[in-house]
């Protein structure tokens, strides 16, 4: 044993902790370590299909002419949620009331039904991980053995002394590629660096729409896509494993950086990303990464941004100056003049619902096709409509004040190209013809 381990280890027995190379069987005991070893959680096949996970650690007291070079967990609950939150190597966990057992010439830490609870501590931050059974503080004793075994892993690092028999997953060197130089039968892995313009949890996967702003070489095809980003540019990527559970919390805008991508053609021909999770657990690291706007990762990215948007201005100034060139008699609906006017983009990305918006747009489309079938019978006592019925009575709420109104869904779409469905029904519908109240137009089939 190293001096500086020797020190340590005295400093963790005078903290009244017992090094793992002195805990003894059917012991009961606080265990205190780092993660050596991590099994992916795994669901038993039989009996109450519980679930399972098994992880080593070590700590200062462990050397290489110990008898012993970890000491097994082995843990089942019957929920996954109830695990601890363990993520990989090096986190720091502390296993309280747990029981010791004769494993393979060796102990092996058991838990105690209804008594053991789990501590585990991201090793980077110590911020501590939330288990969904129980809430568990640690003590002040527990933080300085966070704070010693945080502190003698970086000693180890800074004097390029691994830790001992510490697995640690390595990371390839791989190529970045665009997205303009995917290709269908491209095997390689490699890193691929973006913005995020959606995302969404589908199950046990997370996917993302992402930009790098170079063309698809097999897009998607779908131009309504309500993303203010032409579809040629964008690419689906999809996580799986590990990547999910590890995923940091992105929303649209963000910067995106992956690592270990797969390349692959989806049933409609386009070109996707994928980032699987590794069987080999000594191949095990973080995959997906945030970034922060100025990193030197993003210099030739955010120059094509640049070059993107100011492109859209450009095209946008054309648009508005044709418009205010051919534009004839424009009808305001709503009557807050006062509000400012909102993009389509952040009126579909919104939270804040209910709520009123103003927009600026011109009508692509509307449904139904044919005008005169706008027109409905509608109760403004209870709110209903009843399409094109002869009936003269409220069937809900009873009432003879049945009038006519207009009903239709229209699609929008604003300067940036955006487009964003309406639907419109109600006394207000009627303001849009003031000229043409519906009950003369369905009267005279106008």
């Amino acid at each position: 044993m190293t001096v500086d381990d020797s020190a340590i280890v005295s400093q963790v027995k005078a903290l009244g902790v017992v090094p793992l190379t002195e805990l003894t069987a059917t012991q009961q005991a606080d265990v205190y370590g780092i993660v050596k070893m991590l099994k992916p959680a795994r669901q038993c096949a039989n009996g109450r299909r519980d679930w399972q996970l098994t992880f080593q650690v070590i700590d200062p007291s462990i050397q290489p002419q110990s008898k012993i070079s970890h000491i097994t967990s082995n843990l089942f609950y019957e929920s996954q949620d109830w695990l601890p939150a363990i993520q990989g190597p090096g986190d720091i966990v502390i296993c309280k009331n747990v029981v010791l057992r004769p494993f393979n010439g060796t102990v092996q830490v058991q838990k105690i039904a209804n008594r053991s609870t789990f501590i585990v501590v991201d090793p980077d931050t110590l911020k501590q991980r939330p288990n969904a059974a129980y809430a568990i503080t640690p003590t002040e004793n527990d933080w300085k053995m966070i704070r010693l075994y945080q502190q003698w892993a970086k000693d180890r690092k800074a004097t390029d002394r691994p830790l001992p028999t510490m697995n640690m997953p390595s990371q390839p060197k791989i190529t970045h590629l665009r997205t303009d130089e995917l290709q269908p039968n491209y095997f390689p892995y490699f890193d691929y660096v973006g913005q995020v313009v959606a995302v969404n949890l589908q199950g046990p996967c997370m996917v993302f729409l992402l930009t790098d702003y170079t063309e698809n070489p097999q897009p998607m095809d779908d131009e309504d896509l309500p993303t203010g980003v032409d579809a040629r540019l964008l690419v689906q990527c999809t996580l799986w494993d590990e990547n999910v559970r590890q995923c940091p919390a992105f929303q649209h805008g963000d910067f995106i950086h992956l690592r270990n991508c797969k390349v692959k053609q989806s049933a409609y021909g386009q070109l996707e990303l994928a980032v699987h999770g590794e069987k080999n657990l000594q191949r095990k690291f973080r995959k997906v990464f945030k970034l922060d706007p100025a990193d030197p990762l993003l210099a030739q990215l955010q120059t094509r941004r640049e070059a993107y948007e100011a492109n859209k201005r450009q095209k946008r100034r054309k648009v508005n100056s044709i418009h205010e060139i051919t534009v004839g008699v424009v009808r305001t609906v709503h009557k807050h003049q006062t509000m400012n006017y909102s993009s389509n983009q952040t009126v579909m990305h919104t939270d804040e619902l209910p709520k009123k918006w103003k927009i600026r747009a011109y009508l692509t489309d509307y449904h139904p096709s044919n005008a005169k079938d706008w027109v409905v019978k509608w109760c403004s006592r209870c709110d209903r409509s009843y399409g094109q019925s002869s009936t003269t009575v409220c069937e809900f709420c009873k009432s003879g004040s049945l009038q006519y109104t207009y009903s239709a869904c229209l699609l929008a779409q604003d300067a940036q190209g955006v487009k964003i469905p309406i639907y419109c029904y109600g006394k207000d519908t009627i303001s849009m013809f003031p000229d043409m109240p519906p009950c003369e137009n369905r009267s005279n089939k106008k």
